[in-house]
């Protein structure tokens, strides 16, 4: 199929696919697809446009097979989000943006942000979306509001281009608050439902009345009234998507208040009904259990019935936020190992991490697309300082060094090794 495509392509007059089919494929995990539609690409001189369409595939190149020379222009790709290349261009980005603070003598770089020029920079059709959003990255702007997020959105046809936008803007650090504008627009956005996205956008109803509840309903009944049926079927299905976010937000705080004062059972169940009614696990929450749980773990137990206890809780919060896709670093999986050999629980050391990489594989069967490793387990990748989790293709092969299971799988072996090899383990190795 790939050869025929690849034929039809090469046979066709239209040679500017590459941002249309590389991110497609990467999205759905298929990175060695991607790699053999860029060398086609590249033979045919057909490359990037300076946006961000193909940013996340060509990060993932660059970080995991460095030896591989990119092309110049897929080289300004990569640096798009980097404080070097924007620091070169702040000068030309200060006269492109003053013209929109100009008489806001208090508004300055990494302080607040007014929504109403902000729309109107994003709204503007002469500046490129990708543009747009760097340069107010680069004057300091740390969040957006529902104004902002709006024009950005009316500039995306689908759901899914939507998503990759918030997705961009969080990457770089930009927020796009806590209003019910924005959290209906995203999670209509996250659901792909683009007659409903649609509508939200095209509203007469202005983005901070979703924030006064008393307003809306007298508008919901309103319109029933009047027949004004698009408008009461759009007020009536954000019900549930504001509820849906109160109850994240609700079970998140629950969860972390119940990791702060022990109350493991309560916390383990609550993880557990999270994960059956598809709740998300905030970045928040998970640091408060590594926090809580995982940092206070030592290294080399004694052999006491407390630190089994509290051996046994860590594997399985764990566990837990394996089956959540919520990464954590390494070096909490080789706390386990190294505490479960100590304690002489071989078998279960041998299960846990078969069950690890079992569990990955059938992630990556299941799921498929892009699977979150944590920053700290990922290749580095030039000056990049980001903290945020690095999403992999499914298709990364296992006999890479950088593998997600090698950090765990290739430590399980070592320490096997110590047991068997030499009798008993030493425990005292530095990391």
């Amino acid at each position: 199929m790939q050869q025929t495509l690849q034929a039809l392509y090469v046979a066709s007059l239209h040679h500017s696919s590459y941002d249309e089919l590389i991110p497609l494929l990467y999205r759905n995990g298929l990175s060695q697809d991607c790699n053999g539609w860029r060398d086609l690409f590249i033979n045919h001189h057909d490359l990037p446009q300076p946006t961000a369409e193909s940013q996340p595939y060509l990060k993932y190149l660059a970080r995991y097979y460095p030896t591989i020379t990119l092309e110049l222009e897929e080289q300004m790709i990569v640096g798009l989000n980097s404080s070097t290349y924007w620091d070169v261009h702040y000068d030309s980005l200060w006269d492109a943006m003053k013209q929109y603070t100009h008489g806001d003598d208090s508004d300055s770089p990494g302080r607040r942000h007014s929504d109403t020029l902000g729309a109107r920079w994003f709204a503007s059709s002469w500046v490129p979306l990708d543009f747009a959003i760097h340069a107010v990255h680069a004057l300091g702007v740390r969040q957006i509001g529902p104004l902002s997020l709006q024009s950005i959105a009316l500039r995306e046809p689908i759901a899914h281009r939507v998503v990759a936008r918030i997705e961009q803007l969080r990457k770089i650090n930009i927020d796009i608050g806590h209003s019910a504008y924005s959290q209906v627009l995203k999670r209509f956005a996250e659901n792909e439902d683009n007659e409903l996205l649609h509508e939200l956008l095209h509203t007469d109803i202005h983005p901070d009345v979703f924030d006064d509840p008393p307003m809306l309903a007298s508008i919901r009944d309103k319109a029933l009234k009047e027949g004004a049926w698009e408008t009461h079927r759009l007020l009536v299905a954000i019900q549930p998507a504001i509820v849906e976010e109160s109850v994240d937000l609700t079970s998140n705080l629950l969860l972390q208040e119940s990791v702060k004062y022990g109350q493991s059972r309560q916390a383990l169940a609550l993880l557990d009904d999270m994960r059956t009614m598809n709740i998300d696990v905030s970045m928040s929450t998970v640091q408060h259990i590594c926090w809580s749980i995982l940092d206070i773990l030592p290294w080399n137990p004694k052999t006491t019935a407390v630190n089994q206890e509290a051996l046994n809780t860590a594997i399985a919060y764990l566990t837990r936020l394996t089956l959540l896709k919520k990464p954590v670093h390494s070096h909490y999986w080789q706390k386990i190992i190294f505490g479960l050999g100590k304690f002489g629980r071989i078998g279960e050391l041998e299960e846990l991490c078969i069950g690890i990489i079992d569990t990955y594989e059938k992630l990556c069967i299941s799921e498929g697309g892009l699977l979150p490793v944590h920053y700290l387990d990922a290749p580095p990748l030039g000056m990049d300082g980001s903290t945020n989790d690095v999403l992999v293709p499914a298709d990364l092969p296992i006999a890479h060094e950088h593998h997600p299971s090698h950090g765990v799988y290739g430590f399980w072996l070592f320490s096997m090794e110590e047991v068997f090899h030499f009798g008993q383990p030493s425990f005292k190795i530095r990391l």
